[in-house]
């Protein structure tokens, strides 16, 4: 299995992506549809520290713009609970 320095932090996942309907996925989408803050988005963004509970979240919003399912194993992160 990859370490995390190996994994690409959800923000390098979230530019290449794009919706269903082909728009640029922003952090700011990604905080709205989650119900996180725009700084716990951020923190997610850079695979900072944060709960695998706001990290689901990102990951179920990103599903829903790209119907793409990504794991929390697929990205970068700080750790968390």
């Amino acid at each position: 299995m990859s370490s995390q320095q190996e994994k690409p932090a959800f923000q390098h996942i979230r530019q290449k992506a794009k919706t269903k309907d082909g728009q640029q996925i922003t952090r700011q989408d990604i905080a709205t549809l989650s119900g996180l803050s725009i700084g716990e988005a951020y923190v997610i963004d850079i695979g900072g520290y944060s709960s695998k509970q706001k990290i689901y979240k990102a990951l179920e919003a990103f599903r829903k713009l790209t119907g793409r399912m990504l794991t929390i194993d697929d990205v970068k992160r700080g750790g968390g609970t």
